[in-house]
């Protein structure tokens, strides 16, 4: 009985492995489900979201002018028990390593997280109007000196 209990309070307390989102909290992310895409110069960047057994996942990627396509990052949307996170995985930074943002302001139609302790982004934030652009925008400092990108994305699907 002592092992059950100690198994029981060991993973009422972990936060290795992601939480279900509640339906209460669905509709918070709800206006993400699709695919986003921005055309660039030489290329269309994807964000893809769904929603699969309580949990929201995306993915980035880009489609090259020469059909190539690269899988830029993974995303998940996290509920710990300190709080809600976005949490993306790049493929070439991090060493591929999830990053923790915890959010800090979360409505209808967007969210802000940060990480201060991250080199870059410290801040993501995502807003979506008329269900048709989703603006993502990501700022911090490097090196002492303010830097921000804001990335513009249509509904494609």
């Amino acid at each position: 009985m002592k092992l059950l209990a100690a198994l029981f309070i060991s993973l009422l307390l972990s936060d290795s492995k992601p939480l279900c989102i509640t339906d209460s909290q669905q509709a918070d992310f709800g206006f993400l489900v699709g695919v986003w895409k921005m055309q660039r110069k030489n290329s269309v960047l994807f964000e893809e979201w769904t929603l699969t057994s309580g949990s929201y996942r995306g993915r980035g990627y880009i489609v090259r002018a020469t059909g190539d396509t690269m899988v830029t990052e993974t995303t998940l949307i996290d509920q710990r028990s300190d709080g809600l996170y976005f949490v993306p995985t790049t493929q070439n930074q991090n060493n591929k390593q999830p990053v923790y943002f915890r959010m800090t302001s979360v409505s209808d139609s967007g969210f802000i997280s940060e990480n201060k302790e991250h080199d870059f982004p410290q801040t993501i934030a995502y807003t979506v109007a008329n269900d048709s652009i989703l603006h993502v925008k990501i700022d911090g400092t490097v090196s002492g000196k303010y830097r921000k990108e804001e990335f513009s994305f249509k509904r494609a699907k």
